[in-house]
């Protein structure tokens, strides 16, 4: 069900749609806690049916998925999600060549701490999401940097200025990680200058 309201005092929070989730059982509805916003899509798994949260992160979007608990009745975020899905910024999901080039740091895992090497990006490079890896794509000649997933801490927590109990998935701008492959070597990178570096321009704020 999902449910919103126009109607606030002068000042007061902007109305925002609220996602409420039930069960049909025996003893009629049961609702799943907490209300969600912002919810975006679905998504099939072998274990049932999921929520999709798709966040824009201006570089890139990627998308969490969040889960019901059929015994506590709890809207979760589902664990054991080491990467998210990578989606292109909107009107931007085509491979195609960059002007970019620098220097990054490609890391073996999305942790600091992990083992790290230098890694050159030319000038002339294209960048393609794994979405839409086509070979009349691919380059004739030079780099080919594949965005291959993206993770980030994620939560659930209370919704700034909403109505009492309603979270919202939130992620940390922060710690943003993307895996990228580049010819044949695979890592993460982190960072507003390794995005810059790779081709990926800076959209809409993020959110």
């Amino acid at each position: 069900m999902d449910t919103s309201s126009d109607e606030r005092p002068r000042g007061g929070p902007k109305s925002a749609h609220v996602n409420y989730y039930f069960e049909l059982n025996g003893s009629g509805l049961v609702a799943f806690s907490p209300g969600i916003l912002g919810v975006d899509g679905f998504a099939k798994l072998d274990s049932g049916t999921a929520l999709s949260r798709t966040f824009d992160t201006g570089f890139f979007q990627f998308s969490v998925l969040l889960g019901f608990n059929a015994l506590t009745h709890r809207v979760e975020i589902l664990p054991d999600q080491t990467v998210f899905s990578a989606l292109p910024p909107p009107g931007q999901d085509k491979a195609g060549p960059s002007g970019a080039a620098g220097e990054v740091k490609l890391y073996a895992g999305h942790d600091t701490a992990s083992a790290e090497t230098d890694l050159r990006i030319e000038r002339g490079h294209v960048v393609a999401w794994w979405q839409s890896l086509n070979p009349v794509e691919n380059p004739a000649a030079g780099q080919l940097v594949t965005i291959l997933a993206a993770w980030a801490p994620v939560s659930l927590r209370p919704a700034d200025n909403a109505p009492e109990g309603v979270q919202m998935v939130y992620f940390d701008w922060n710690n943003l990680w993307l895996k990228i492959q580049v010819d044949e070597r695979t890592g993460w990178i982190k960072g507003t200058s390794s995005f810059r570096a790779i081709g990926l321009a800076m959209g809409n704020a993020p959110r």
